[in-house]
């Protein structure tokens, strides 16, 4: 079956100024682990997603690819620090 044909759930696009304001999303693997009996979360940051100029979509660049197929898309931190771990 072509993914064009399947119905899919769409993502809302942001309002005019946030879209304007966006240049870039991170691309995070999370990995789940168990540490002293509990469990934790490591994110890897992977890659970027640029919006498309023309309209909706995006553009994604991978460094890497996630084992087990899941990708998190989020806005760069507004903070130095980029990590998300404990998130």
């Amino acid at each position: 079956m072509n993914n064009r044909n399947q119905q899919t759930a769409r993502v809302q696009a942001p309002a005019p100024a946030e879209a304007s304001s966006l240049t870039y999303l991170n691309v995070f693997t999370v990995e789940e682990y168990e540490s002293n009996g509990k469990t934790q979360k490591k994110w890897t940051k992977i890659g970027a997603a640029f919006p498309h100029k023309e309209g909706l979509g995006f553009s994604i660049e991978l460094r890497a690819f996630p084992i087990d197929g899941r990708l998190v898309v989020l806005p760069p931190d507004t903070d130095d620090g980029n990590s998300r771990n404990g998130k």
